[in-house]
């Protein structure tokens, strides 16, 4: 038990394990022998700052071991303009932290950053459980669009945390996203939506790649896709324009991540050059396997053009389209593109792709959940 109260005026706390020194904590703590009070509560470190009122019934029990006693319940409103966590949380790795409590509370940041993550406008509501974090609803502004979903974070075994997060994407800048995540800085020029649903466990870079697991649905329209050495080398392959193959007025993309690899399986992108159908992988290490089944209305590209793609090895169909099939391997700085002749010929006759059956077939051999587009 414990009774009496704190007065906190102008305190600052300043540690090697700190990034920055906390500074200008300010608020009463009162406590009665099974309550805690928590009122007007500030703090500033570096250029964040953050308020906080909150009430725990059973204080002390948040410091036990979840399941070890009965959990302290906690009701809270987190306030801040700008949260840096970079400026909060340890400089020292360690395993988060697992509350041992019941309750929840609300949160709202003006600005949130914490490494690629910057955002604004964020909104959530959080839930307690002994060990666990659940954010059963939460919504912000980011890469000029609006992101909505839910989230838990399992933190039981503090040795191995375990997360999942659901979101979806509202007319966001492709780039923006794309850029801040991976270094395809300028690939994805267009607005985007995308769902997506996310999980993983561990702490180190080499556990969250062989646990992490994605599977979502982009679209993304009126854009261009690229330059980028893979569509270069298509270009090339086929003596096209890239800048006019790189054009993308719809792409519906299905895609999942599992075991290193990002897998996706007939996604169809519309563009200057016809709707063209992509099944495969690329690997972390950036190993390609890709099919790729092209269908180009005749009257859609010049003389000039078809000639050069019937010269390459195009076939066309009883309605005078062209057909192309390709197959792109290597790795991803260094891609090889070569014609699947075999698979031409096959669309001429009036069977479907036997190159894309193969490639959708040689996924689920390998273990990997396919969905296509059409399966939405």
């Amino acid at each position: 038990a414990l009774e009496g109260h704190a007065k906190l005026s102008g305190v600052s706390v300043e540690s090697p394990g700190l990034p920055k020194k906390i500074e200008a904590v300010n608020g009463t703590v009162a406590f009665s022998s099974t309550r805690a009070d928590v009122r007007g509560f500030s703090a500033k470190a570096g250029a964040s700052s953050f308020s906080l009122a909150a009430n725990v019934t059973r204080p002390l029990a948040l410091l036990a071991k979840p399941g070890s006693t009965a959990p302290a319940n906690v009701n809270f409103a987190l306030e801040s303009p700008h949260l840096d966590l970079a400026e909060l949380l340890p400089a020292t790795p360690g395993a988060p932290l697992a509350p041992n409590a019941t309750g929840g509370g609300t949160v709202r940041i003006a600005r949130l950053r914490q490494q690629k993550l910057d955002v604004s406008d964020v909104r959530a509501n959080v839930a307690l459980e002994p060990g666990i974090v659940s954010v059963p609803s939460f919504a912000l502004d980011g890469y000029q669009g609006r992101v909505t979903g839910s989230a838990r974070f399992d933190l039981r075994d503090p040795a191995v945390p375990a997360f999942a997060v659901h979101a979806r994407a509202d007319s966001v800048e492709a780039d923006a996203l794309v850029s801040a995540w991976t270094p395809l800085k300028g690939f994805f020029k267009g607005r985007m939506g995308t769902t997506i649903d996310l999980s993983g466990a561990g702490q180190t870079p080499a556990a969250l790649a062989r646990t992490l697991s994605a599977a979502g649905l982009a679209a993304f329209a009126n854009g261009t896709v690229g330059p980028a050495p893979a569509l270069e080398a298509i270009a090339k392959q086929l003596k096209l324009d890239a800048g006019r193959l790189t054009k993308v007025q719809d792409l519906a993309l299905p895609f999942r991540v599992e075991r290193g690899r990002v897998i996706t399986d007939r996604a169809r992108m519309r563009t200057p050059f016809g709707v063209w159908i992509v099944s495969g992988g690329a690997g972390f290490d950036g190993s390609l396997d890709y099919v790729l089944s092209a269908t180009i209305p005749r009257d859609r590209i010049p003389a000039p053009d078809a000639s050069t793609l019937l010269g390459v090895g195009a076939l066309t169909d009883a309605q005078g389209n062209l057909l192309v099939d390709l197959r792109v391997g290597g790795a991803a700085k260094a891609p090889r593109v070569t014609l699947d002749l075999r698979a031409t010929s096959d669309r001429v006759k009036g069977k479907v792709s036997e190159a894309l059956a193969e490639q959708s077939k040689k996924l689920q051999q390998e273990g990997y959940t396919v969905v296509t587009a059409g399966d939405g």
